[in-house]
Formats: structure tokens, sequence, C-alpha cells
């Protein structure tokens, strides 16, 4: 949302409670917050009125692993409604966040970009390409519907994977990745907040309409990542070798098998088709990218910690 503010965009900002808002959203006369309990409602005419472009970020990223109806209510179901919302008020740009999952697996043995035949593999995956499916179905005729296909998005507040990945390297302990040699495309959310800015400027040329795999270039693999957090961090890498056999047996044991795959497995996108259709030429430093989220993920603890002492 800051990204927005900066390029001058007013907002509607959907919410369930302002309580967890942050105070400058509530300060702001930019800022217009619109409690909404569930985007699956049928009554959306009043969050979409006099819109020019409407962003959705707001989906179901984990559950039970075939958990096929929770998926579609939260990700289809409110992905078409608000479409079709979106588009009876007069926007012109609906841009929404899919995910590389509804194209492929975490992990991939080949390249992944826009020409890649979508094949999901979990009930989430398939979810993310039914609500893109909606988008295009709904707005992409002559307006612009934008799906984006971003890999894992890393910064200091991120969920998931990530989350995990900043509290390991945090620890300081000694890490068994040195070896694992699998490349992996990543997403600061920092640029993908500036892609959304963009192109929210973007003419509603239904041309532009589509799904595009967006991601930071170039990939990295799991030892460059725990090298440049811990970097971040002010700490060393303190990695060493584990044959894979081990460190997959390690993973299954510790019950982290799935989230070791996701982020050691191999999985690289190509964002060129999306960076040359909307003229994007700035450069991304991932590892940079990478130490600043470590650098303000050790701050925001260290922030946490003095809170809880002074309590």
């Amino acid at each position: 949302m800051p990204a927005l503010l900066r390029e001058g965009h007013d907002l509607r900002v959907s919410v369930r409670g302002e309580a967890a808002c942050p105070p400058e959203w509530r300060a702001s006369s930019r800022v217009e917050l619109y409690r909404i309990d569930d985007l699956a409602a049928d009554e959306l005419r009043l969050l979409a009125a006099d819109i020019d472009a409407v962003v959705h970020l707001a989906g179901l990223a984990s559950g039970p692993s075939e958990a096929d109806a929770l998926f579609e209510r939260a990700n289809v179901t409110a992905t078409d409604r608000l479409a079709r919302a979106a588009r009876a008020a007069g926007a012109g740009a609906f841009i929404h966040m899919s995910s590389v999952m509804a194209v492929c697996s975490n992990v991939a043995g080949t390249t992944v970009d826009d020409a890649v035949l979508p094949a999901p593999t979990t009930a989430y995956g398939r979810s993310k390409r039914r609500s893109e499916e909606a988008v295009r179905r709904i707005f992409a005729v002559d307006r612009a519907g934008i799906s984006l296909r971003p890999p894992l998005v890393i910064g200091p507040d991120a969920k998931g994977n990530w989350a995990r990945l900043q509290a390991v390297a945090a620890s300081g302990l000694p890490l068994p990745f040195a070896s694992i040699a699998g490349l992996r495309s990543l997403m600061p959310v920092e640029f993908l907040a500036a892609i959304v800015a963009r192109l929210c400027r973007v003419a509603p040329q239904p041309q532009l309409s589509g799904e595009y795999c967006v991601a930071a270039t170039p990939p990295i693999h799991l030892a460059g990542m725990i090298t440049h957090l811990r970097a971040g961090m002010g700490l060393p890498p303190r990695l060493f070798a584990c044959p894979p056999g081990l460190l997959h047996a390690l993973g299954a044991a510790t019950g982290f098998r799935r989230q070791l795959a996701a982020l050691s497995g191999p999985l690289c996108l190509d964002p060129s088709r999306f960076l040359s259709t909307f003229e994007i030429t700035e450069a991304i430093d991932v590892g940079e990218a990478i130490r600043q989220s470590g650098a303000a993920y050790r701050a925001l603890r260290r922030g946490a910690s003095a809170s809880t002492v002074a309590a």
C-alpha cells in the first residue's frame, strides 16, 4: 500500500477490522477503510463503486492438503464475485495476485515461463488457476484483467516458509545446506509492490490481459539465502555440507520435509514476457533484498524483545 500512496493513488482498502490496521492507514485522508468480512459474499457493490482499478491480494494460501472446498470459496468464488462487482462498477483494470503454483508444483525441473501449460498439483494451486480463469472470463475481454504469478515472496514480515527460514537463520546455529545446488526464484515484496503500482497506471487495454510469471532475477540457492540473511543480521554463514539423502531423511524425521523441498528444490521463473510487455527495466539485487530482509527481521525481533522486557 505505501507504494500505491507514493504513486499518488487514493485507496479504498478492504479490511476485516480496523484494529489490526497500521495507525498511518487510519490517519490518512487518502485511505478509506472498508470493512467486509467475506469477499465471497454477494454484496460487493459499494466496495467497488467509483474505483478505477482493483488490486486483489486476499486469499487462502494454506490449509489441509486436499481442502478443495475451502480454497474454492476463498480463492475462486471471492475472485469471481469481486471481478464481477468491479466490472459492473466500471473499473478499467483488475490486478489479481495469483501464484506460480497455478502452473506447477513447488519443484520444477525446467524453467517456468508464460508458455508453460498450467498443471497445478495442489488444492491451492488448482484454486489459483481457476481464479485466473475467472479474471480472464469476466475482465480480460475488453479491459485489463491481469493475473500475476510470483514465486515465494520475501520480506521481514513475510509468512510461511520465508518466516521459518528467517527464524532458522536468526538462531545462528550451524546449518547443513552448503551442498544444496537447487536454484529458486524469489520475489522481494518491495519489487512486487512497485510492479502493482505500475500496473495501476496502465491504460485498460485488453491486449495486456493475461497471466504473467513475475520474479526477481537471478535465482539463488538455499545456501545463498542463508548467507545473505545472516549477513543482514550481522551473523556469519555457518554452513556445512551434508549428503542430500541424509538431509532429506532429517527433514522427514523432523516433520519439515515439505518445507525443505520448497526451499531447496529447483524452481526458476522467467519473467521476461512481463518485463517487456510493461517496459520494466529496473534491476533488483536479490542478494541485497535478502540482506535487507534479514536486517529488518532482526530489528523487529529486537523491538519485540524490548517491548516484552518493558512490559
